[in-house]
């Protein structure tokens, strides 16, 4: 009689090993909401899961860096249209100053509206968003220019850098940002001279001929605000562009992570209500199996005193 009650008791040990077992997976993927919580769980799976987190925190951090760029490129739109109603006032100005019946001291009053103009652009000049020099290029530490009543055209160039900061997006495509105060506000020829689109250079030659009651030079400073006015609008026309290219890597980026975010969970997510069923199920044939054995102990035993 012995040698069948042991073979039953290890049988049932193992079968109730078994159980347990099944018990636990499903206890941890109800806990947890992981089908994969460690590397045993489904070796085969790891280096999916793996890639996906890490493709997950790249996204992550190319829409940070969207998000930043957004808000530099909506202060320099903003900083862009201020800029050019300032040269759309020089222009009124000059046009106004202009007339034969003006005196010098008229024009010396103009001049005076003129100079806080040049003020103002040179602060456009030095926007920042979260302390950089959104127009200093890679040195965006300080601004690249100061006014300095010294120099003929009222401003200082204090830095000089080139802008070679891109982002990507999440297909790993660069996307210029930003241009320098020097593209923008202080073009030149190729010998150094400053060009016909110069905006500080404009405002400074009006400034100047106001001063002198110099009604030439006055007329002369009209044409090349106009011009300056137009490169303006041109700057401004890469940075709207600008934004809707970073607009739309946003959409992408956004797109793309519920797609991986998707994945990531067919993959490594357990299925809570499949989870809670095998877990509900292996308990009761847990406790079904100790009652059926308590009984079948007692009645071996029975039947071995008897």
């Amino acid at each position: 009689m012995f040698p069948p009650l042991k073979g039953s008791t290890e049988r049932f040990l193992a079968d109730l090993s078994r159980v347990q077992a099944t018990m636990d997976v499903a206890q941890r993927q109800v806990s947890s909401g992981l089908r994969v919580s460690s590397p045993s769980d489904d070796p085969g799976a790891l280096n999916t899961i793996l890639q996906l987190q890490a493709d997950i925190a790249t996204n992550h951090q190319v829409q940070t860096n969207l998000d930043q760029t957004t808000s530099e490129l909506s202060t320099a739109d903003a900083g862009l249209q201020s800029a050019i109603q300032l040269m759309d006032r020089a222009v009124a100005l000059a046009t106004q100053a202009s007339g034969t019946t003006k005196t010098a001291q008229e024009r010396s009053a103009l001049a005076t509206e003129v100079s806080a103009l040049q003020q103002q652009m040179v602060g456009i000049s030095q926007s920042t968003v979260n302390g950089r020099y959104i127009f200093s290029g890679d040195q965006d530490s300080k601004p690249s220019y100061v006014l300095d009543a010294t120099q003929p055209n009222g401003v200082r160039q204090v830095a000089s850098a080139a802008s070679t900061r891109v982002i990507h997006d999440v297909n790993g495509t660069s996307i210029s940002v930003a241009k320098t105060a020097a593209e923008m506000f202080d073009a030149r020829n190729p010998d150094g001279t400053p060009a016909a689109s110069n905006v500080f250079a404009a405002l400074g030659s009006l400034l100047t001929a106001l001063n002198s009651n110099d009604g030439a030079g006055i007329q002369s400073s009209a044409a090349a605000l106009k011009s300056a006015d137009d490169h303006l609008n041109l700057q401004l026309a890469f940075y709207g562009a600008t934004a809707t290219r970073v607009s739309q890597a946003q959409d992408l980026a956004k797109k793309f992570l519920v797609e991986q975010q998707s994945e990531l969970s067919s993959t490594r997510d357990a299925d809570l209500t499949a989870a809670a069923i095998q877990l509900s199920q292996a308990t009761t044939q847990q406790q079904a199996s100790l009652t059926a054995q308590a009984k079948i102990s007692k009645l071996s035993l029975f039947d071995f005193l008897a």
